[in-house]
């Protein structure tokens, strides 16, 4: 799961889709848009460079190193999250797995992201 720029595991409605997941059978990763900065003090943190496609990449290769290659992930975004999903989706599209995603979901992402940044400024 991948919660939206102000999002994080704490969230309603990331807590609920993982209550429902886990109660379904699922284990779940939540790849947080917060992370420690080390290139200045372990305090500051830095927002995800959402057009970056690596942060994702690389949860699917940990989570396959955890769980196994034959392991089958599915991944759901929210918000800004969902139009990174989608946005590392499109850039694997010639994958046949999408590169270890089996599938996705999409949830309240935003159709012109540059027109949402405009408008939340």
């Amino acid at each position: 799961m991948i919660p939206g720029v102000n999002g994080a595991i704490e969230d309603h409605h990331i807590n609920a889709t993982v209550r429902q997941a886990v109660d379904s059978g699922y284990h779940c990763v939540v790849v947080n848009p917060v992370r420690p900065n080390f290139r200045h003090n372990v305090e500051d943190l830095e927002v995800i460079d959402y057009s970056r496609v690596e942060p994702i990449t690389e949860s699917v290769a940990a989570i396959k190193a955890l769980f196994g290659e034959k392991c089958e992930i599915y991944g759901v975004g929210y918000s800004l999250g969902s139009n990174h999903l989608l946005r590392h989706l499109g850039a694997h599209k010639n994958c046949k797995d999408i590169c270890g995603i089996k599938g996705a979901v999409s949830i309240t992402g935003a159709f012109d992201v540059r027109a949402t940044c405009v408008v939340l400024k």
